[in-house]
C-alpha cells in the first residue's frame, strides 16, 4: 500500500470533518510556556451555563492556546443556548437554602465551580492536541521549504556556471567577429578598385565587339547573296555534274541563319575561320562561264515543260479510272481507321486506369510519408530527442555540433560510453562504492525519517482531534 504525503493526509481529513479550517502563519515565538490559557469571556451580563451559573472572569493564559487566525484547526460553533430564566432576586439578606415559588419546594444550593474540574482539564488537553498539530504541519512546512531552497540553490549554479561560460563565448565571438569583419572590409574595398578598373576595360571591349560584329554582320549578308546565287547556277546545271560536284557543293555550304544567331560565340566564330580557310585553298568550279549559256538552259526546261504537260494530259484518263474507285478503297480506310480508333480507345482506357493506380499509389505514399515517416524522422518529438541527444553528446564528448550527425549514431556513443563507465565501476571496490552512495543518500533517508515522523504525528493529532470532538459532541439518543 502506498504511503499519503502529509497534503494528502490533510486533504483527507479536511474532506472528513467541514469544521476544521486552515490556520494562516505560525504562532509567536515569544509566547511563554508557563503560561495558563486564556479564554474568551462572554460580555452578557445575563448569559448563564447549564452546568454552573457562575461567570468566569479571568482565567491565566495557556501556552498552548492559540489565536483563531494563527490555528490549523478551529473549534466548532458551538450552538445558541438557550437563556434560562432569571431567578427571583430581592434586596433581602438570602441563606443557602432557598425556596423556588414556581414548584412550592426547597431546592439546595450549589457550591462554586473551580477550575480544576473535568471540562478544565479536557479543554486543556483539547489547546495541547491543536497545539501539536500546528507544530506538525510547521515542521513539514519546514522541510517542503528547504527541500525547495536546496533545488533552487542547485539549479542556480547550474545556471550561473551556463551564463559565466556563455558570457565569455561571446566576448571571444565579438572579438574574433570584429577583426574577420576587419580583413573582409579591406579585402572587399581592395577588390572593388579592381572591379572598378576592369569595368572599365570591359566597356572598352564591348566598344571594340559591337563595331566588329556590325562588320560582320555587312560581310555575312554579302556572303548569304552570292550563296544564293550559286545554289541557283548550281540548280540549273545538268544532273551528271550535279552528280560530280554535289560532294564539293555540300562541303562549301555554310549556314548564314546559325552565324548571324551566335556571331558572339568563340566557337562559331573558329568554326567560321576554319570554313573560310578551307574555302580559299579550293578552286572555284563553274559549269556556266559565259551568260549566253544560261539562254540555251532556259529554252530546253521550257520544252521540258512543254513535254511534262503532254505526259499530264495523257495521265488524266488513267486518273478518272482511278476515281471510279475511290469509295471502294475509301470504305476499306475507313474501315481500317475504325480498327485503329477502338485500339485508341482500348489504350486509352488502359492509360485512364494506370492514372487511377498512379493516384492511390501517390495517396499511399504521401499517407506514409506525412504519418509513419514523418512521426519516425521528422516530427516534433524525434527533433526533440535529437536535439537533445546531441546538446548530450556536445556536453559529454566536448565536441562541436556536426550537420551530419544522426541519432542512431549519437545514441551509439553514449551506448559506448555507458557501457566503458559500467565496466570501469564493475573494476572498483564495492564496499567504497557502498559507503559513497550511502553518503550521497544519507541526508534524504534523512529527509524522509522527518517526514514519516510528521506523518506519524499528524495521524496521533487526528485521532487525538476525533476523540476530543467526540467527546464535546451532544448524545446521538436522547434520554428519556
Amino acid at each position: 500500500m502506498r504511503r499519503l504525503t502529509t497534503d494528502e493526509i490533510y486533504k483527507k481529513r479536511l474532506e472528513k470533518n467541514k469544521l476544521r479550517a486552515f490556520s494562516a502563519i505560525c504562532s509567536d515565538e515569544n509566547e511563554k510556556e508557563n503560561e495558563n490559557p486564556k479564554f474568551k469571556v462572554n460580555n452578557t451580563k445575563n448569559a448563564t451555563s447549564k452546568v454552573s451559573e457562575q461567570e468566569i472572569h479571568k482565567i491565566e493564559h495557556n501556552p498552548f492556546n492559540l489565536a483563531s487566525h494563527m490555528r490549523l484547526f478551529t473549534l466548532r460553533k458551538s450552538e445558541k443556548k438557550s437563556s434560562m430564566p432569571e431567578p427571583f432576586i430581592t434586596n433581602d439578606p438570602r441563606t443557602i437554602c432557598d425556596i423556588d415559588k414556581t414548584f412550592y419546594k426547597i431546592i439546595e444550593g450549589r457550591p462554586l465551580r473551580q477550575f480544576s474540574d473535568i471540562k478544565v482539564y479536557m479543554r486543556n488537553i483539547r489547546d495541547i492536541t491543536l497545539f501539536r498539530a500546528n507544530i506538525a504541519y510547521r515542521r513539514d512546512q519546514i522541510i517542503k521549504i528547504d527541500t525547495a531552497l536546496r533545488d533552487e540553490y542547485t539549479e542556480y549554479e547550474k545556471i550561473d556556471t551556463f551564463f559565466t561560460e556563455t558570457k565569455s563565448n561571446f566576448v571571444r565571438f565579438a572579438q574574433e567577429c570584429y577583426e574577420r569583419g576587419k580583413i573582409v572590409e579591406a579585402l572587399a574595398n581592395a577588390k572593388s578598385i579592381e572591379l572598378d578598373k576592369m569595368v572599365d576595360q570591359l566597356e572598352n571591349y564591348s566598344f571594340i565587339c559591337v563595331k566588329i560584329r556590325n562588320q560582320l554582320s555587312g560581310l555575312l549578308a554579302t556572303f548569304e547573296n552570292l550563296d544564293k546565287y550559286r545554289g541557283f547556277l548550281f540548280s540549273l546545271s545538268p544532273m551528271s555534274w550535279q552528280n560530280k560536284f554535289m560532294s564539293h557543293f555540300n562541303e562549301n555550304i555554310i549556314d548564314v541563319n546559325y552565324l548571324q544567331e551566335n556571331i558572339t560565340s568563340a566557337e562559331t566564330i573558329n568554326g567560321l575561320k576554319v570554313t573560310l580557310l578551307k574555302l580559299q585553298k579550293v578552286s572555284p568550279e563553274l559549269f556556266f562561264d559565259e551568260p549566253k549559256q544560261l539562254m540555251t538552259i532556259c529554252d530546253d526546261l521550257g520544252k521540258q515543260c512543254l513535254n511534262y504537260m503532254k505526259i499530264n494530259v495523257f495521265a488524266n484518263n488513267i486518273i478518272v479510272q482511278v476515281m471510279k474507285y475511290r469509295g471502294f478503297y475509301r470504305k476499306i480506310v475507313q474501315d481500317e481507321v475504325f480498327e485503329l480508333e477502338e485500339f485508341i480507345e482500348i489504350f486509352q482506357k488502359y492509360v485512364v486506369w494506370m492514372e487511377d493506380k498512379e493516384k492511390e499509389n501517390k495517396a499511399i505514399f504521401e499517407r506514409i510519408l506525412l504519418n509513419e515517416f514523418h512521426e519516425l524522422f521528422a516530427s516534433y518529438d524525434t527533433a526533440k530527442l535529437f536535439t537533445c541527444v546531441q546538446y548530450v553528446n556536445t556536453r559529454l564528448f566536448e565536441t562541436p555540433e556536426d550537420p551530419k550527425d544522426s541519432l542512431s549514431l549519437l545514441t551509439g556513443q553514449l551506448e559506448l560510453q555507458y557501457l566503458e563507465l559500467t565496466s570501469q565501476l564493475d573494476c572498483l571496490d564495492q564496499e567504497i562504492v557502498k559507503a559513497a552512495t550511502n553518503e550521497l543518500f544519507a541526508e534524504d533517508i534523512k529527509m524522509m525519517k522527518m517526514a514519516h515522523k510528521a506523518q506519524r504525528e499528524l495521524k496521533e493529532c487526528d485521532l487525538l482531534s476525533k476523540a476530543l470532538y467526540t467527546s464535546f459532541e451532544p448524545p446521538r439518543y436522547k434520554r428519556k
